[in-house]
């Protein structure tokens, strides 16, 4: 009798298409560790962010791959189970977050088109116009 066996199928996605792919939305299991990066492990992220255009201002990174590392997602019929990788992705999120928070200062529809495609799943509340949010403070 032949025994029925799942396969790995390995596929190389873009950090957005990752954050962006909600259907099934994203999930981390309640038996994975809690956000527990401290400032040397978001350091390093940091400085491997920055340092990828070779410390050269002026490069051009058209074309050019930065490779944040493996991610595990299972799809589990209900929702992609985040086995490996939750930190970088969480990471990855919070620094989105940050730079939709500076542009939302500039350009609000730019801020919420970060919002949408990257942080916010369908459901979740949109990011306040400048003037909700002086009002809000």
């Amino acid at each position: 009798m032949p025994v029925e066996i799942d396969t790995f199928q390995p596929e190389k996605r873009t950090l957005g298409q990752i954050l962006s792919s909600t259907s099934p939305p994203i999930r981390v299991p309640d038996y994975q560790r809690d956000f527990s990066w401290k400032e040397e492990q978001i350091s390093d992220f940091w400085s491997d962010l920055t340092g990828f255009d070779g410390n050269d201002p002026h490069a051009k990174l058209t074309g050019k791959e930065y490779f944040l590392g493996a991610t595990v997602l299972v799809n589990n019929g209900t929702c992609h189970l985040l086995l490996d990788g939750q930190q970088r992705l969480a990471t990855s999120t919070i620094l989105l977050a940050a730079l939709r928070d500076k542009i939302q200062e500039y350009k609000a529809d730019a801020a919420q088109q970060i919002h949408d495609q990257y942080i916010a799943f369908v459901g979740y509340p949109q990011v306040q116009q400048p003037a909700e949010a002086a009002t809000t403070r």
